[in-house]
């Protein structure tokens, strides 16, 4: 596959996955349901899927309807026929409820999704936050495992019983220049002082969100030829390391004590941090300290990767 281009055949998919696995990466599929549908929305409106522009932000969302839910279905089991991994992710995200939409539908529809998923395709359901806190589809079935996103959502679920992945929205988005590496060592348990140490089990680890990284705006360049298939990965690796690695310091190894981030001690980990991966092969922004994040989509070091 050519990097930034989609995968046109079930062939391709395979050649990721297996690409991935050699690699010690986990394939994780995620449809989007039922807001954020536009791409189904407007790819199957032939099959007889219903849509309104009633998401959250004025985004395409499915309604709730049996046709609907049928052909979601058939691409549900299509898409986890090709991701071996037990994880399936079927969003649940900015669900909107204005008119034809409403709340207590979207919850149907999500309800619908999570009961075929475990129960025909036999894999684990993982949902963003609002899946269980806003429409409830999620709520008392523990098999459930909820991507939270806002601070001590975390928290919430794992004491409803749920395996949490945390995606900080505040700290841990890769592509937001300002979230520094000083920013990504943080107490991820901060505000959790009474949570059991059973509470703090169902924490999976901390997921670094990609929200901006898209094939449009200053970097648009590089999804436009093979050619430039190079930078492309440069542009990705160096937006990822060295500061995700701080990020997975935090999660494994935090201790202020031992720590501070605008230390100087600090400093020569992130340069150690960078090194290491260099030496290993990876790509790394080699501008980067605890404040500035010197690579993003846009540039590496200053250099724009689009003229």
């Amino acid at each position: 596959m050519r990097a930034g281009w989609a995968a046109d055949t079930q062939a391709d998919i395979a050649e990721l996955v297996q690409y991935a696995k050699l690699r010690g990466i986990r394939l994780v599929p995620e449809i989007d349901l039922p807001s954020h549908s536009a791409g189904l929305c407007a790819g199957l409106k032939g099959a007889g899927i219903s849509c309104a522009p009633c998401g959250k932000y004025g985004g395409q969302q499915i309604l709730m309807d049996d046709r609907s839910v049928h052909v979601v279905q058939e691409v549900l089991r299509e898409v986890s026929s090709l991701f071996p991994d037990a994880l399936f992710s079927i969003g649940g995200d900015e669900t909107g409820s204005a008119a034809p939409c409403t709340l207590a539908s979207a919850k149907r529809f999500e309800q619908r999704m999570i009961h075929f998923v475990q129960q025909e395709l036999h894999k684990t359901v993982l949902v963003w936050e609002e899946a269980l806190f806003e429409s409830g589809a999620a709520a008392g079935n523990r098999a459930v495992v909820v991507d939270t996103w806002q601070a001590d959502s975390w928290q919430q679920a794992a004491r409803a019983g749920h395996k949490v992945i945390m995606s900080r929205e505040s700290a841990l988005y890769l592509d937001y220049p300002s979230h520094n590496a000083s920013g990504m060592w943080l107490d991820l348990f901060r505000g959790a002082e009474n949570s059991s140490p059973t509470e703090k089990a169902m924490l999976l680890g901390a997921s670094m969100w990609s929200d901006r990284y898209v094939p449009r705006g200053p970097a648009q360049c590089l999804y436009q030829s093979p050619q430039r298939d190079a930078d492309f990965a440069n542009s990705t690796s160096s937006t990822i390391w060295p500061h995700a690695s701080i990020a997975a310091g935090s999660f494994w190894n935090f201790d202020v004590a031992r720590m501070r981030a605008g230390s100087a001690e600090f400093a020569e980990l992130l340069r150690r941090e960078a090194a290491r991966l260099a030496a290993r092969g990876v790509a790394v922004c080699p501008c980067s300290t605890p404040a500035r994040n010197g690579c993003w989509q846009s540039e590496f070091c200053g250099r724009a990767w689009c003229g």
